[in-house]
């Protein structure tokens, strides 16, 4: 393995971890929130309003931050380049200050408009918690543009830790003060959070005098370049947040319970998808835009190729697990305090459907970033707008009506799959590979083998006991299984095991 391969393991592990903390932290806070609130009315305003800002946060934190990485590592010119950072972070700054006040001035009418399947009195709580939230907006979009200029510097675990702050806080807050302040304590610790993530990173820009804000000269051409990025990024780029919002637009017309139980489902499912994915794409988009300047089309395909693969078989034999032992997981994280067993088969249920687009889900954003690299954001967007308002909202509709939540979660699986073929058939003659050129024979053995020998255990093997006792030897047969069969089918990436501690 060559040096810069090595380092671009470690680099990606490193940040790998982070990302595991930073997301166990934001899962321990959906507990809390399942502990205090389960599926009943006010867990379901909670996550309502915090879907707001958490959605301009990731779509359009990331398109702007995307769209910055792009045009950024492209400019020659040290003094542009410093110009055209001081001139994104200015515009940054004066959006998110207004939609922050939008929020806390207008909270009722966004969350009518929005939330239009709740009552009168739930939309006044809703509104409520998203006003007292309002100036997250700021600190999370500004603290994610922010944190992408010091990714591309090269300070990738600095911003991964920033968010863990982020989510700690999320926790604390909400931890010990929802006894004084109720719902409104999550409300709060939202906008704490937010800051001491928007500290840090500033912090650490200041010291490596990278920030600044400012109206620039010289790149005019630059911002057109940004803009013809960033506005397909922004209407289909963040695919995942939109569903998120549309499940919890349309679940606000369906029984309580229904917005928190697909809320604790989705993260369930988020937790192994986002940190693999998240850890993939943080340290390779960057890597990607200076290899499409170098016009190295070979190492396009080796990233492209061996990111997928990675995501595969790590993510696959995941969702097996949580399709196959969906309800054990449930009720050890959540069945506790207000969560109800009534809560956790109706939790369940949407978790074995949703379990099912995991790796679609990764993969999506993987393969989008190669679309981003090379400036093709059009079929994407096309892609993703299809999917999400077309496939998904249609299959929701037809399905709602008799199948309830389980119809949204359907109408996600879905549509997550057309995206997948939709996004892998297009960028086949740029890259100049076949659809499936990331798994053999060989892999597609493992994964098949892994789900028989997990049937198989829930079939024969299950103990009627403690759930966290059956929980703990369903991971431990998770992680024998999979190292047997790694090493029975002879997966390179056991070698590289084998070498990495061999040298220990």
């Amino acid at each position: 393995m060559s040096s810069k391969t090595s380092k671009l393991i470690t680099i990606i592990g490193g940040v790998a971890v982070l990302n595991l903390l930073s997301r166990l932290l934001g899962f321990v806070r959906d507990m809390v929130i399942g502990y205090q609130f389960g599926t009943h009315a006010l867990a379901d305003a909670i996550f309502a309003a915090y879907s707001l800002p958490y959605f301009l946060y990731v779509v359009l934190g990331g398109a702007l931050t995307t769209a910055f990485i792009s045009i950024y590592n492209k400019i020659e010119d040290p003094l542009v380049q410093k110009s055209f950072r001081q001139q994104i972070l200015l515009g940054t700054g004066l959006l998110t200050i207004i939609v922050s006040l939008i929020f806390a001035s207008a909270s009722k009418p966004v969350t009518a408009m929005v939330f239009h399947g709740m009552s009168d009195q739930e939309n006044l709580v809703i509104a409520h918690l998203l006003a007292l939230m309002a100036p997250s907006v700021f600190f999370m979009v500004f603290s994610m543009v922010l944190s992408g200029i010091l990714n591309v510097h090269g300070y990738y675990k600095l911003t991964a830790f920033a968010t863990m702050v982020m989510n700690a806080f999320l926790v604390i807050v909400g931890l010990l003060f929802a006894h004084l302040w109720g719902a409104e304590a999550h409300s709060v610790a939202v906008v704490v959070g937010g800051a001491a993530m928007f500290i840090i990173v500033s912090i650490q820009l200041k010291r490596k005098g990278l920030l600044g804000i400012g109206w620039g000269t010289g790149t005019h051409t630059h911002m057109k370049s940004f803009f013809k990025v960033f506005v397909p990024i922004l209407l289909g780029g963040a695919t995942l947040q939109f569903y998120t919002l549309i499940q919890r637009i349309f679940a606000s017309g369906l029984p309580e319970g229904s917005i928190s139980s697909l809320n604790y489902a989705m993260k369930l499912v988020q937790l192994p998808q986002g940190v693999v994915m998240g850890a993939v794409t943080t340290v390779v988009f960057p890597k990607l835009v200076e290899v499409v300047a170098k016009n190295d089309q070979m190492k396009m395909q080796e990233y492209y190729i061996r990111g997928l693969r990675w995501l595969t078989l790590g993510i696959v034999p995941v969702s097996f697990f949580v399709l196959i032992f969906a309800e054990d997981l449930i009720r050890v994280v959540f069945q506790h305090g207000m969560f109800s067993q009534s809560s956790t088969h109706l939790t369940a249920t949407v978790l074995q459907i949703i379990a099912l687009s995991m790796l679609f889900n990764a993969a999506n954003v993987y393969i989008t970033r190669f679309y981003y690299a090379y400036e093709h954001s059009i079929s994407p967007v096309i892609f993703n707008l299809l999917s999400i308002f077309v496939i998904n909202v249609g299959v929701t509709e037809v399905t709602m009506h008799w199948l309830g939540v389980y119809g949204i979660a359907l109408g996600t699986m879905i549509s997550t799959l057309v995206n997948f073929i939709l996004l892998i058939w297009r960028i086949r003659p740029t890259l100049e590979v076949t659809p499936f050129a990331f798994i053999g024979l060989k892999e597609c053995g493992f994964l098949v083998f892994f789900g028989i020998l997990l049937l198989g255990y829930r079939r024969f093997l299950l103990l009627q006991g403690s759930p966290y006792l059956n929980i703990t030897l369903e991971c431990l047969y998770f992680l024998v299984v999979g190292l047997m069969l790694a090493l029975l089918f002879k997966l390179p990436e056991m070698d590289r095991v084998k070498r990495y501690f061999v040298k220990k």
